[in-house]
């Protein structure tokens, strides 16, 4: 089983609840980065990129975690730090492109 799961989706593609999912089926935490971006519990105000790369380095140093996404440039190291399980969720109006060995969403 993979410790590192990396789910990428376009908004209300289900990213949230399949990370749920998969959360308690394994118990492995999940992360939602929109929630690493703004600040839930301060009026929904957007972090400083500092911020916002010492939580998600925070995350990825973790041994297991599931993290979802809509692919942002920012997170790419995440990403590369998912061991195999990165988990694509999109519809046919979306385009992609290769980077590396991975697949990487277009708006990345």
């Amino acid at each position: 089983m993979f410790n590192k799961i990396y789910i990428i989706g376009p908004v209300g593609s289900g990213k949230t609840t399949f990370a749920k999912s998969l959360s308690n089926k394994y118990s492995i935490n999940y992360y939602e980065l929109d929630k690493v971006v703004f600040d839930d519990d301060n009026g929904n105000i957007k972090r400083t990129d500092e911020e916002i790369a010492q939580i998600f380095n925070n995350i990825i140093k973790k041994n297991k975690w599931i993290i979802e996404d809509v692919g942002r440039k920012n997170f790419i190291e995440g990403i590369k730090k998912s061991t195999g399980s990165l988990i694509f969720l999109c519809d046919q109006d979306d385009v992609w492109y290769p980077l590396g060995h991975n697949l990487i969403p277009s708006n990345v």
